[in-house]
């Protein structure tokens, strides 16, 4: 853990980024599993669906970044853009920014 807090907390310069990183460390990042529990409302006055839209699986942190089959292409072209090759996306690569 002292890895990845130096790597994802201390290291960044940008406070916007520092704080996203902050807020998926703490599990406090809204994804719409934790909406759904704190009962929080969505537009149209009702709280939020757990189920993510695009593939009608429980939306979490892990399937947000990692799991979800419609972001993945997305998230594969990013790292491919950082890194300039493919990268098989895993908890240790989007945590930790290193390549597998």
């Amino acid at each position: 853990w002292r890895k990845i807090w130096m790597a994802q907390t201390l290291n960044i310069k940008e406070n916007k980024l520092r704080e996203f990183n902050f807020k998926i460390l703490h599990r406090i990042l809204p994804c719409k599993l934790l909406l759904n529990k704190w009962k929080i409302l969505n537009t149209t006055g009702n709280i939020y669906n757990p189920v993510c839209e695009l593939c009608n699986t429980v939306e979490n942190y892990m399937h947000m970044f990692i799991h979800c089959k419609r972001l993945r292409g997305y998230w594969e072209e990013i790292f491919k853009r950082i890194f300039d090759r493919h990268i098989d996306i895993d908890i240790k690569s989007v945590l930790l920014s290193e390549s597998s």
